[in-house]
C-alpha cells in the first residue's frame, strides 16, 4: 500500500487502473467466446432506461455545455481516463468506429474524466493521434456518479433524443467489423 500512497496519480486512480486491467482480461476472454454469435454486443450489454443527464462538461474550446445538449444523433459515449491502460488501448479502435459511424449519421463521443484541467485531456488525445471531434471532459466526477460508472472504460449507447439504450463496462475491440455492425444496429433501432 505504500506504493499506492506515494504514487502521483493517487490511491483511487491506481486501484481503478489495476481493476481496469483485471477487467480487461476477463472481458477479452468473454468477447473471444462471443465471436461466434451474430450480435455479440447484446450478450455483454446491460440494457438501460432513462436519459442522458444535463451535467455540464467542458468542450475542447473551453466552453461548458450540458451533456444532454451534445447528443444530437445516435452515439456511443465512451468514458476514459489517462490512468486507465484499457481506456488508452481502445482509443484507436474508437477512432475507427467513429469514422464508420459518421457514414451513417452516428458518432462517438469521448468523455475524459481525469481530475486535471481539460487541456490535459486534449493534449493527451493529440499525443495519441486521436482526432475524434466530439471529445469533452468532466473532472468533478459528478457525471460518472450520475451515470453509475463502476469500471473503466465504460461505454453507453445513446439514442438521438438522449435516451439511454445500454452500457458496456470494460474495453472492447470497437474496430472489429462485426462489432461495428452491431453498434450500428443497436444505435439505429
Amino acid at each position: 500500500m505504500q506504493i499506492l500512497k506515494n504514487h502521483p496519480f493517487g490511491r483511487r486512480q491506481m486501484v481503478m487502473a489495476i481493476l481496469c486491467s483485471l477487467g480487461a482480461s476477463a472481458l477479452n476472454a468473454q468477447t473471444a467466446d462471443a465471436q461466434t454469435t451474430t450480435n455479440q454486443i447484446l450478450t455483454i450489454m446491460e440494457r438501460l432506461n432513462g436519459t442522458t443527464p444535463n451535467t455540464l462538461v467542458e468542450q475542447q474550446d473551453g466552453s461548458a455545455a450540458p451533456l444532454a445538449s451534445l447528443i444530437d444523433r445516435p452515439m456511443l459515449v465512451n468514458f476514459w481516463a489517462s490512468w486507465c491502460p484499457p481506456c488508452i488501448h481502445e482509443l484507436p479502435a474508437l477512432q475507427v468506429l467513429d469514422t464508420a459511424l459518421n457514414n451513417d449519421g452516428m458518432a462517438v463521443l469521448l468523455i475524459g474524466i481525469d481530475r486535471k484541467p481539460p487541456p490535459f485531456g486534449v493534449q493527451f488525445l493529440a499525443d495519441h493521434d486521436i482526432t475524434i471531434p466530439r471529445s469533452v471532459h468532466e473532472i468533478s466526477g459528478q457525471l460518472a456518479r450520475e451515470m453509475g460508472i463502476k469500471a473503466m472504460p465504460t461505454s453507453f449507447f445513446v439514442a438521438a433524443d438522449g435516451g439511454l439504450i445500454g452500457k458496456i463496462e470494460g474495453p472492447l475491440d470497437w474496430q472489429d467489423s462485426q462489432i461495428i455492425r452491431d453498434v450500428k444496429a443497436i444505435l439505429s433501432a
